[in-house]
């Protein structure tokens, strides 16, 4: 016991005496999974709709920016904020049947980075996204607000990369949590999502020994 103590506490010590800072853009491709709850094409709200796409085929462009904090050589934490829009094919049963949803998801991740070697990276963590500008369309290009029941969606985040100078490059998947109370009117289950993202860093703290 008293072994592992000292362990630990020198890997601390370690981690906190080698430390750099970067801040860079991404932009990606993100393909995500979006379904209606069982309760929302039942055609008894004023929102009800169906959504047509299947498995994986919203596909969208994703643009943001990424913070990346090395605690050593081998651990980082990065922090994401992404903006994606979104739009998929739906229908509803009212007398003006409409053609599809539009969405704006504004999205903020934080995970942990394993560097097993030189260039390649594996990482966890968690997904915070913020569903905002709902509305449905019509082939006139009229559009109408909806009000989902829950505009906030959890995930677990995965991701895989290769890192070159200032370059990170790879594929990430985000596993949608459900989280909360079972909802009662129109609104999405949880939205898995997978895609390739493409990050320049800049570094803004230089490497720190103590």
């Amino acid at each position: 016991m008293k072994n592992t103590l000292i362990g630990l506490i020198l890997s601390i010590c370690t981690t906190a005496s080698w430390s750099q800072s970067f801040i860079g853009a991404t932009i990606g491709i993100d393909f995500a999974k979006i379904e209606e709850t069982d309760s929302t094409h039942l055609c008894i709200y004023g929102d009800d709709f169906d959504i047509f796409n299947k498995g994986f085929s919203v596909r969208s462009a994703v643009y943001g920016i990424q913070g990346e904090k090395h605690l050593s050589r081998k651990f980082s934490i990065a922090i994401n904020l992404l903006y994606t829009k979104k739009e998929m094919d739906a229908s509803n049963c009212f007398f003006v049947s409409i053609e599809g949803l539009k969405l704006n998801s504004f999205s903020g991740t934080v995970s942990g980075k394993w560097y097993p070697v030189d260039y390649l990276y594996v990482g966890t963590g968690v997904t915070f996204s913020y569903l905002s500008n709902v509305r449905s369309y019509i082939h006139t290009g009229t559009e109408y607000q909806i009000e989902l029941e829950n505009k906030k969606k959890y995930g677990h985040l995965l991701t895989l990369g290769v890192r070159y100078k200032n370059f990170l490059i790879g594929p990430y998947f985000v596993n949608g949590l459900n989280i909360g109370k079972k909802p009662t009117s129109a609104d999405l289950k949880p939205i898995d999502s997978f895609g390739f993202s493409l990050s320049y860093m800049f570094k803004v703290s230089k490497e720190k020994k103590r």
